[in-house]
């Protein structure tokens, strides 16, 4: 299933290679929209769904990310919370597409942001861009922008929002390196969540009284640049919304 709101026109229209960029010139950073695939259990292996990304530079640098998380739910797309998460996961991702030094103009294609969240969300990206690139006397010297001229507004009345009574937990490295297991009666409403772990890693998890996990898979476009710590809490934290909200679980 597609959500892509690719315009043939707005790629080729005023986004030619630039070379000998001047202080105010922009590149463009697009956030076309994302595919959805589901795919059946076969097997031993679980029912998944395949989240990816169509971000570009149109001076030729493409960006496919992409999350296989499993889940046997059908026709995810038709639940407006969950194109609204799998939205704002994209929005997270969007923070590793910063690829060199210059001001950029961030286009939203898929919905229309309200006021508020395109200044959130500004103000994330120019923080972390300045994180990556900037010394403080640079700090103010290129800026991050969004333009938004989607019709389609984003989906999903949080007045609504009903998860279950369990929780969504994040786990990493740390929780095995303190070998402090959880107190069972709180892991009797307990979710872990893992992000490209492997058996070894969930073997421990279990040692330590983890009985139920959702674990992920991501997978990071190559030519995205490294993550820098607050970028890595964006992902984490996304992603694991969105996985609360397709599990039905609690996630703060």
């Amino acid at each position: 299933m597609n959500y892509n709101c690719i315009c043939d026109a707005a790629k080729v229209n005023g986004y030619g290679e630039k070379k000998g960029m001047t202080m105010d010139e922009k590149l463009k950073l697009i956030y076309y929209g994302f595919e959805v695939e589901e795919s059946p259990a076969i097997g031993d292996i679980p029912a998944k769904i395949t989240i990816t990304y169509d971000f570009e530079i149109p001076q030729g640098v493409v960006f496919s990310p992409s999350w296989e998380i499993p889940c046997a739910k059908e026709n995810v797309l038709d639940d407006d919370a969950i194109l609204e998460k799998i939205f704002m996961l994209g929005m997270a991702e969007l923070t590793g597409c910063f690829i060199k030094e210059c001001s950029y103009e961030v286009v939203i294609e898929p919905f229309l942001l309200r006021k508020e969240q395109i200044l959130e969300w500004e103000e994330c990206f120019n923080s972390i861009f300045s994180s990556l690139y900037f010394k403080q006397e640079k700090e103010h010297m290129y800026r991050v922008s969004i333009v938004n001229n989607a019709e389609e507004k984003l989906p999903y009345n949080r007045n609504n929002h009903k998860v279950g009574s369990d929780k969504l937990v994040f786990v990493d490295k740390n929780i095995i390196e303190t070998g402090e297991p959880k107190v069972e009666a709180e892991l009797t409403s307990i979710v872990g969540y893992t992000i490209n772990v492997d058996a070894d890693f969930m073997s421990a998890l279990y040692d330590l009284g983890y009985r139920r996990m959702i674990s992920v898979c991501y997978n990071r476009d190559e030519k995205m640049i490294g993550q820098s710590a607050m970028q890595s809490d964006l992902l984490v934290h996304y992603s694991a919304d969105f996985v609360a909200e397709l599990f039905g679980l609690n996630y703060e």
